[in-house]
């Protein structure tokens, strides 16, 4: 993410300055101890590598594991959490699926997570982002889908989503590189007060409940223009 890279950049650019500083401050103490040029230098090299290295953990490990520091790093281009899309197909103007999707930073990179549901309740698929990239409030992500719907048992394709600013809902399409699936998605954050009111959706039927009261409202509204 465009964020964490500069601020990765302005932390190295700090520990540099501020270890330099420490490293000429500590030299004058060391001089006071090794009489050998060359010794000195080592034991000041390797101070400076076991700092740095430690300093690097540290703010690595923030990054990975604190949703907090990520939040604020991230300010308003921050997409982790949960969201919900509706797919419709226009040509019949009806809703053709509902999914409940959650966004989070693992390993140096996003991953998307989803499960699908037909407009009965019955589950599409399921799928997962095998590598993504985001740039400019956009996320792209080539994914693999279990599904039990389509003709292949395992469906791979590539999703693009523009969230706005805020980031508090997306547009944007997916297909499969089949082209058994083609589809135009517009998606929206789920607010606090619902993950806590649904326990953060452990469990299959409270994402298959949501999901389908929102397939619901889009169908009423479709039917209404």
């Amino acid at each position: 993410m465009e964020r964490f890279e500069r601020m990765n950049n302005i932390y190295r650019l700090f520990v540099a300055t501020a270890v330099s500083a420490i490293a000429a401050l500590v030299l004058d103490r060391l001089q006071q101890i090794f009489r050998q040029r060359s010794v000195l230098w080592i034991v000041v090299l390797a101070l400076v590598a076991v700092v740095l290295f430690f300093l690097n953990q540290v703010f690595e490990g923030l990054l990975e594991h604190s949703l907090a520091f990520r939040r604020l790093v991230a300010g308003n281009e921050f997409i982790e959490g949960y969201w919900f899309d509706i797919s419709v197909d226009k040509t019949h103007r009806a809703v053709h699926h509902g999914s409940f999707i959650t966004i989070w930073w693992e390993s140096g990179r996003f991953v998307i997570n989803g499960i699908e549901f037909d407009p009965n309740g019955n589950r599409i698929c399921t799928f997962r982002s095998t590598s993504s990239a985001y740039l400019d409030r956009v996320l792209t992500f080539s994914y693999e889908s279990h599904t039990e719907t389509y003709n292949l048992a395992i469906e791979t394709g590539i999703d693009q989503l523009q969230f706005d600013n805020p980031p508090q809902s997306y547009s944007g399409f997916y297909f499969d590189y089949t082209k058994t699936v083609d589809f135009r998605v517009q998606g929206s954050r789920i607010d606090q007060s619902v993950l806590e009111e649904q326990k953060h959706f452990r469990d299959v039927a409270a994402k298959q409940t949501f999901i389908m009261a929102r397939i619901a409202e889009t169908q009423q509204r479709l039917d209404a223009i």
